[in-house]
């Protein structure tokens, strides 16, 4: 697939009387799709077309009609980058027809634009014409584009990333049953997910029952399942915390459904595991990778992460790019002799904007030279920034490094990385 330098957004001049705008309105079945010129005029009637190679053939062949009878050269096909399905019609189009330039709107910039010209009405039909209008009026982006191998590492990183998630909703509900059931279970263990605790969980949580069993068959059940787990004096002590509960008597269901979750938490605390052992293997020869681990602070997982949504720094043209692509840019709000606030424009990669947060913060803690940098930031006499401010301003000075890496395939430098910084400090 074709690989280009990302543009923060690409110049609305670009577009002329040459071209015809096709706004699409994606759905899973029906697609609508409207036509305008350069002006924003409609130009024949709305298209309704399957999300497949007919539809997409038949989306082809009226734009062709369209374009031979008002006499256009060009075709700019826009969408919103919402849900999964556009993704079908983003790529099939431009391999149907390489002479189509598919291209994505922002989705506040759509509604912007439907309110400003269709205050009352949001309908497919709407929607469509509205996409297309902000083609014109706001611009649009085209995706980075990402290699196969690059492609793959990004799905199992996001993979990685939904088993997390699905694993802090089990946790919280395994939470609320012991808080419930045995709420003096936190005395015993302070992480409730170690090892040895799901091992135990998974075998006897009722305060009741560990009162009512016989300690010798509770000991060889565990030991059955792991011979490192409780030693039968911690199995005394926890029968003494049962013994005194004050908790509330599980019933059969809540027994089924805790046993359930905690089976469910363990099969994906195993497959997060072997995610990141894939992880490793897939980058353990990636160049860049290599050059982002000799930042202290940075691991093999935050490398990932960056990595899969950015594919190579050498797509961007130079770091604000970069920084624009994240959503780091900044953005001034003022009316008349009001002075807003300057925040980050947060139109980018919502997903990379979280893992380089994610990312900061630990290397705040254990690299020197980003550390040192925060401090100079909150309590420099010129214009000392917040706590917050100057953690958006070292994730942009990591971004301004990794991008300087990437281009000049050098290894990390504090000693230059700094060297301006700190000059300027002293």
């Amino acid at each position: 697939m074709q690989q280009f330098n990302y543009k923060d957004k690409l110049d609305k001049s670009k577009l002329d009387s040459s071209y015809l705008i096709v706004g699409i309105d994606i759905a899973k079945q029906k697609q609508y799709a409207r036509i305008t010129d350069f002006n924003g005029n409609e130009l024949g009637e709305k298209i309704i077309f399957t999300r497949d190679i007919f539809g997409l053939n038949q989306l082809l062949m009226q734009i062709k009609t369209i374009k031979i009878k008002y006499k256009k050269t060009s075709v700019l096909v826009a969408m919103e980058p919402t849900g999964i399905y556009w993704k079908n019609i983003y790529y099939g189009l431009r391999n149907l027809d390489g002479e189509i330039e598919t291209v994505l709107v922002d989705v506040k910039d759509v509604i912007n634009v439907r309110k400003l010209f269709y205050e009352t009405v949001k309908t497919d039909t709407v929607d469509s014409i509205a996409i297309a209008k902000t083609a014109i009026l706001k611009g649009y982006k085209q995706r980075l584009e990402l290699s196969e191998k690059e492609q793959n590492i990004k799905d199992i990183v996001s993979f990685r990333e939904k088993l997390i998630k699905d694993s802090v909703a089990i946790k919280n509900v395994v939470i609320g049953i012991l808080d419930e059931v045995f709420p003096e279970y936190c005395k015993f263990y302070s992480n409730y997910f170690c090892k040895s605790s799901l091992i135990l969980l998974d075998t006897i949580f009722c305060p009741k029952d560990i009162s009512d069993i016989d300690l010798d068959h509770l000991y060889t059940e565990i030991k059955h399942k792991s011979k490192t787990c409780l030693s039968k004096k911690k199995l005394i002590q926890l029968k003494e915390l049962a013994n005194a509960s004050i908790g509330i008597e599980a019933s059969e269901g809540k027994k089924i459904q805790f046993k359930f979750n905690i089976g469910i938490l363990k099969s994906i605390l195993v497959e997060i595991d072997s995610t990141e052992k894939r992880i490793s293997e897939l980058l353990s020869e990636h160049e860049m990778v290599k050059k982002m681990m000799e930042i202290d602070g940075m691991n093999i997982v935050s490398a990932a992460n960056i990595i899969s949504e950015i594919g190579s720094f050498s797509k961007f043209n130079d770091y604000k790019r970069l920084i624009s692509y994240c959503g780091f840019n900044l953005r001034i709000s003022e009316s008349g002799a009001r002075k807003g606030k300057t925040i980050i424009s947060k139109v980018g990669n919502s997903r990379l904007r979280s893992y380089l947060f994610r990312v900061i913060l630990p290397m705040i803690k254990h690299n020197k030279e980003f550390s040192e940098l925060h401090n100079y930031y909150k309590t420099r006499n010129n214009n000392p920034l917040k706590p917050m401010q100057s953690i958006v301003a070292l994730i942009c000075k990591l971004l301004r490094i990794l991008w300087g890496m990437a281009k000049r395939n050098t290894s990390y430098n504090p000693q230059l990385a700094f060297k301006e910084t700190f000059v300027a400090a002293a």
